[in-house]
Parts: structure tokens; C-alpha cells; sequence
């Protein structure tokens, strides 16, 4: 009886690991983005701007086996390149790293 206990335990924990390796290996963590041509920080209660040629992050995220494939934006962490935001209505300034994006064709969802 009591290797019938010990071997029931084992494949449920088999079981819960098979699970969790596959659920893992059909979502990711990598966020889908969009181009725009402004992007806001909040900062301690400021918000602060910069414009030009930038990526923001969108409410989808790219999936490896739902969802239709598509062409999207995905951010690149290196390399990078650091911008000036300014304060809305103030003299204040910040500096943030800002990284590239590129376009990828690939599946997104907005189920993580």
C-alpha cells in the first residue's frame, strides 16, 4: 500500500510538471509594440515626453501557436540608445534608455 502512495504521488507530480512545462512553452513574455511618434513617462507624479521615430507597448503578446500570424513590431534590448524626455508644461528633464524595434512575422494574442 504504501509504494501504491508513492507511486500515485509521483505521477502527479509528473503530471503537474508535464502541465507547467507546457503551458510555458505556448506563451511568452514578449510584448507586441507599435510604431509612434510620441511617448510619455510618469515619473514621482511628473509626466514626461519625447517625440520622434519610437516604439510604444500594446495590450498583445506574442504567442507560439495561437492567434493569426501577422507582421508586428518587437523590441530589441540591445543595442541602445539613451533620449531626453522633457516635462509636460515644465523646465524638468529626464534621460531614459530607449531601444530599437524591429518587425517580425509571428503570431500574437492578448492572452499571457
Amino acid at each position: 500500500m504504501k509504494k501504491a502512495k508513492i507511486i500515485i504521488v509521483l505521477i502527479a507530480l509528473f503530471a503537474v510538471a508535464g502541465g507547467m512545462l507546457a503551458f510555458k512553452a505556448r506563451f511568452t513574455t514578449d510584448q507586441v509594440f507599435v510604431t509612434t511618434t510620441i511617448v510619455t513617462v510618469e515619473r514621482n507624479g511628473i509626466v514626461y515626453y519625447v517625440t520622434g521615430n519610437l516604439c510604444t507597448s500594446t495590450n498583445r503578446w506574442v504567442h507560439t501557436q495561437l492567434g493569426v500570424f501577422t507582421t508586428v513590431w518587437h523590441l530589441l534590448t540591445v543595442p541602445y540608445t539613451t533620449l531626453t524626455l522633457t516635462q509636460i508644461g515644465g523646465p524638468l528633464t529626464m534621460t531614459l534608455p530607449f531601444y530599437p524595434c524591429v518587425t517580425t512575422f509571428t503570431r500574437t494574442t492578448t492572452i499571457i
